[in-house]
C-alpha cells in the first residue's frame, strides 16, 4: 500500500491519474486498493512476459475515448 500511495503522488503517470479519478468518486481507501490491483496486474504481466514497464500516461483516460 505504501508503494501505491507513492505512485499516486507522482506527476503525469497513469497510476496517479487512476487514483485521482477514483478518489473523487469512491474515496481514498477504495482508490488505493484499486490502484494496488492495477499494480499487481501490471507486475504479473511484466514478469510473465519479461518486458519493461511502459506507462500509459496521465492522458490515457481521455485518449482511449477519442482514439
Amino acid at each position: 500500500m505504501q508503494a501505491v500511495e507513492a505512485a499516486s503522488k507522482t506527476k503525469r503517470t497513469y497510476l496517479s491519474a487512476q487514483y485521482t479519478r477514483l478518489r473523487g468518486r469512491r474515496g481514498a481507501a477504495i482508490a488505493t486498493v484499486a490502484v494496488a490491483h492495477s499494480v499487481l496486474v501490471a507486475v504479473f504481466h511484466i514478469l510473465g512476459r519479461l518486458v519493461p514497464y511502459q506507462d500509459l500516461g496521465d492522458d490515457w483516460f481521455i485518449r482511449r475515448h477519442f482514439a
